[in-house]
């Protein structure tokens, strides 16, 4: 079989997208206070602070100058056309409530999207100055803090009872509707952990858990993993398994030796195998 190369559109997009994470980096440290920072509440109840709001403007400015038919769907300030057929997709703050809290996990994340489908993913840990980032038919990259970069490799655990499993907090299950599913979960696997948000999905992306376990979610909150966790080796799909998509209301990513398994412990009308 002739290997696949990476799009040179897609490359060019990850290029702009890397020194994006850059700017972001710069933004949200200027403005984070380990003592807290200032939120307003937005109609949705959820926080936001002069970091998210300052950061996606800037990134938009940017994706406007360099890819000027680029549309844009944003966290903070809705969605612009395109008109190229690529969106880029932003999160300028992944965690606002642990960063206007103080707390040091939270994400930037940017996706690029070519007529929906994820081709470049990008996610920033910036008080760690660790990120994880892939290009369709390209791999993925792990920057670890203060180390040079690695490919980015989801864990070889093929043991259900073995794995280490990031998820959302059990009170996000009860509020869902989902508590038998989290009852299953934990009596399934060794251990469930609740690391904040994109922080879990790096960890699952590099190897450091074996899955991890979400729901109720936004696109700008899962989408770079969609190709991140492919380029890394893993799969990412709802809680039935079906890959169509970028899936929000019940997301699940693993290595591919758990995920059948996973389907069938937290979707207990069936699971369908993932495509290999």
């Amino acid at each position: 079989m002739t290997p696949v190369s990476p799009h040179p559109d897609h490359a060019a997009r990850l290029r702009l997208a890397l020194s994006l994470g850059e700017d972001a980096r710069a933004i949200a440290l200027r403005h984070f206070d380990p003592a807290g920072v200032a939120s307003d509440d937005k109609a949705d109840g959820s926080p936001v602070t002069i970091a998210d709001r300052t950061i996606e403007e800037t990134l938009r400015a940017r994706i406007g100058r360099e890819f000027s038919d680029d549309g844009i769907i944003g966290e903070e300030f809705g969605t612009t056309a395109s008109r190229s057929g690529y969106t880029w997709v932003i999160d300028p703050i992944d965690g606002t409530r642990a960063y206007a809290r103080g707390i040091p996990i939270f994400s930037t994340l940017i996706a690029v999207l070519e007529r929906e489908r994820p081709v470049v993913g990008y996610a920033s840990m910036p008080v760690w100055n660790e990120c994880v980032y892939a290009l369709r038919a390209g791999g993925a990259t792990w920057m670890p803090s203060r180390q040079p970069a690695r490919p980015a490799r989801v864990s070889s655990q093929t043991i259900l009872a073995q794995a280490l499993v990031e998820t959302i907090q059990p009170h996000g299950y009860f509020e869902a509707g989902e508590w038998p599913a989290f009852e299953r979960l934990a009596r399934a696997v060794w251990r469930t952990r609740g690391w904040n948000d994109a922080y879990g999905y790096i960890l699952c992306a590099t190897g450091r858990v074996d899955a991890a376990v979400d729901l109720g979610i936004k696109l700008w909150d899962v989408a770079p993993f969609a190709v991140i966790m492919e380029e890394a080796g893993g799969v990412l799909s709802d809680w039935s398994g079906s890959g169509v998509g970028v899936p929000t209301e019940r997301v699940l990513m693993s290595n591919r030796h758990l995920h059948s398994g996973l389907c069938e412990v937290l979707c207990v009308r069936g699971a369908t195998r993932p495509q290999e």
